[in-house]
């Protein structure tokens, strides 16, 4: 009771406005009683913790410095990267066992000796063996438990094929001993979606059915601590405020093109602290006068530069940052696909909030498929599609008979597609598109990874206007014609109606 009283004392004079003091008797609070509600309040506690952004090279060495001491400031920012580089081996087995001279740690003695001892296939150790012993190094934390669910859940203990059953079994006993009922819904999903004769391994389908009948039954707690919680979140402003801000990103998915909602937003965010209210208030308004264009610019560089993993949590594994785009403070041009995306983070961002205004989605590193399941899932079909490969319109067409699309940009860039000799005509391929989306009204024709496409793009472009009756526009990179065998193609078709040639830096040539 000591913790609980102190977190409702500390909440009641303010305290719930300052992260820094109130996350860690939050913590301690939880600790004494497990409830669902507590860890939901160090979850928002945490998200306005100050902590420094994580960086974009040697991230595994960042993610083991800063995890080798628990700090509950850091676990956010842990956690959000903890899929980062996940399945590369920036360390040894030697390495990972080193870092455990005189306390042992349970995962590194399931892994065992190193390899001069023991046959392994490999020498190296994925980055998550290292990251999961961190992490049962740490004391309990509400947050280790969807942590340690993904482990259970999505990391190839393949890879440590004589250990799998040990170390699955240590997961779900740590999750036990954590108590954090929140897992159980997702646990619960896991089991539901596999099918009959999975490939998984059926002792994964045993472990979460003990860790579900665990952790399944009614919390149990005295209505002393109960009352006492009450009165705890009913002081903590950022818990107070989830029911506003859930409500006015309804508004702003109601009327996604909308400013007014989002500068509304942006208010409710400022006042608890959170500069992605900063970020809106600067993206929709002019700067006051006076203040130099080039210093808010640089601003808004420095928010997206270090906010953006706390923004967009799990989207930000499939999101492409350096493609991606917001605008008038909220996401608008979604660039999807890392080398790194992990699968199931598809499945997990389906009804982001942050998806509600994307317009326009951009190919990254995506296979068709992929691609095509994540803009039927949207909240609202975007009007604009980059497609790299003619196989994405041959998914979208299984899953929509038209495709309310303005505007595509095509280009050749796929690198997920299987390498082959011959594709089909670019002619062919356009005239599917336009059974599919027949009202585009703008076509641009991008740099392709090979200069043989342009001999291709010279013969589309004439019938464009035909298959679209509606097109107005038709933009053609002048990089693609660089080595057409006639020289005067580049002039014929720059003459055609409706159609501008365009440099690297998007310049009109």
């Amino acid at each position: 009771m000591g913790a609980l009283a102190d977190l409702e004392a500390e909440l009641a004079r303010g305290g719930g406005a300052d992260p820094v003091r109130a996350l860690p008797l939050a913590i301690a609070a939880w600790r004494e009683v497990r409830a669902d509600e507590l860890a939901n309040l160090v979850d928002a506690l945490a998200a306005r913790y100050p902590s420094p952004p994580p960086p974009r090279l040697r991230v595994h060495a960042w993610w083991v410095e800063h995890a080798r001491t628990y700090d509950p400031g850091s676990v956010a920012t842990l956690a959000r990267t903890l899929w980062v580089r996940h399945d590369a081996s920036d360390v040894t087995w030697a390495t990972v066992r080193e870092r455990w001279p005189r306390t042992p740690n349970p995962v590194v003695d399931v892994v065992g000796p190193p390899p001069d001892r023991i046959r392994y296939t490999v020498t190296e150790a994925p980055n998550w063996v290292d990251r999961l012993a961190l992490l049962f190094a740490w004391p309990d934390d509400p947050r280790l438990g969807p942590m340690l669910t993904d482990f259970l859940l999505h990391a190839d203990l393949r890879v440590l094929p004589h250990h799998e059953r040990p170390l699955t079994e240590l997961i779900a006993a740590r999750l036990v001993a954590l108590g954090d009922r929140r897992v159980v819904p997702r646990l619960t999903a896991y089991l539901r979606e596999l099918p009959v004769a999975s490939r998984v391994r059926e002792q994964h389908r045993s472990v979460a059915d003990r860790v579900v009948a665990e952790l399944g039954g009614p919390a149990r707690m005295s209505s002393d601590d109960a009352a006492v919680i009450a009165r705890s979140l009913a002081a903590a402003p950022a818990t107070a405020r989830r029911a506003d801000l859930d409500a006015l990103w309804r508004e702003i998915e109601d009327h996604p093109d909308d400013v007014a909602p989002r500068l509304v937003l942006a208010d409710a965010l400022t006042e608890l602290g959170d500069p992605r209210g900063e970020l809106i208030v600067l993206q929709c308004r002019p700067p006051p006068d006076g203040e130099p264009r080039p210093r808010q610019a640089t601003r808004i560089q420095h928010l997206l530069r270090t906010e953006w993993d706390r923004w967009f949590g799990d989207l930000a594994l499939v999101l492409t940052r350096t493609r991606s785009e917001l605008r008038r403070g909220m996401l608008e041009v979604a660039c999807i696909g890392q080398h790194a995306t992990p699968p199931w983070a598809w499945d997990k961002i389906r009804g982001h909030r942050e998806l509600a205004t994307v317009h326009t989605v951009r190919a990254g590193h995506v296979a068709p498929a992929q691609f095509a399941a994540f803009v039927d899932g949207l909240p609202r079909f975007p009007r604009e599609l980059e497609i790299d490969a003619p196989e994405v319109i041959d998914e979208l067409a299984r899953r929509r008979p038209r495709l309310p699309l303005e505007r595509v940009a095509f280009a050749m860039t796929s690198s997920t597609t299987p390498h082959r000799r011959t594709w089909p005509p670019f002619v062919a391929t356009f005239e599917h598109l336009a059974q599919l989306a027949p009202d585009l009204v703008g076509i641009e024709l991008g740099a392709m990874w090979s200069a043989r496409f342009g001999a291709q793009v010279v013969d589309l472009v004439p019938h464009l206007a035909r298959m679209f009756p509606r097109l107005a526009q038709i933009r053609v990179s002048a990089k693609t014609l660089a080595n057409l065998p006639d020289p005067g193609a580049i002039e014929r078709l720059a003459a055609l109606p409706l159609v501008e040639l365009y440099d690297r830096e998007g310049r009109l040539s």
